[in-house]
């Protein structure tokens, strides 16, 4: 039976290409390229990479940070600039950001406090990156019928 879910496609390798023949902005290359643009300015320039936005009736209600893993591991990660980024762009926002952690069928969906001070949460070196640590007792674990019913509920403001 197949499932429909808006996510993030799946990374591929060096050269991935979307469905429109673009370059997509996780490709190594591209991302690189994006940052030679902004070289020699005397600013200081970030660029973020937030995986959702969710917008209602033209209100923004959320952004998210969707991670996929293979295996399970005994938390959840996610690339450190990253969490720093949902945070920061929440604020800005003013929209609660989530992290979404999907592993082994079970949706993991953790809401991050957007003024947490970055130094207090826990970090841990994964693959030579250094990774923000989040444990599943943090937030929800759903199937993903669950999953889907509680996006619809933030979707309409019920949680």
């Amino acid at each position: 039976m197949s499932r429909f879910l808006p996510v993030p496609p799946k990374r591929g390798p060096p050269g991935y290409r979307s469905e429109g023949g673009r370059n997509r902005t996780d490709n190594p290359t591209y991302r690189r390229a994006l940052n030679d643009v902004f070289k020699g300015l005397p600013h200081r320039i970030s660029l973020y990479d937030i995986d959702l936005v969710l917008e209602v009736d033209s209100q923004f209600r959320a952004i998210f940070e969707w991670k996929e893993y293979q295996k399970d591991y005994n938390a959840l990660y996610v690339p450190f600039f990253e969490y720093v980024a949902l945070k920061k762009v929440a604020k800005v926002m003013q929209v609660p950001p989530y992290v979404v952690v999907v592993q082994g069928g079970k949706y993991h969906l953790i809401e991050v406090d957007r003024f947490e001070d970055p130094g207090r949460r826990p970090r841990r070196d994964l693959n030579g990156r250094q990774q923000a640590v989040f444990q599943t007792s943090e937030g929800l674990e759903f199937d993903f019928e669950g999953f889907k019913e509680h996006m619809r509920e933030i979707a309409t403001g019920a949680v």
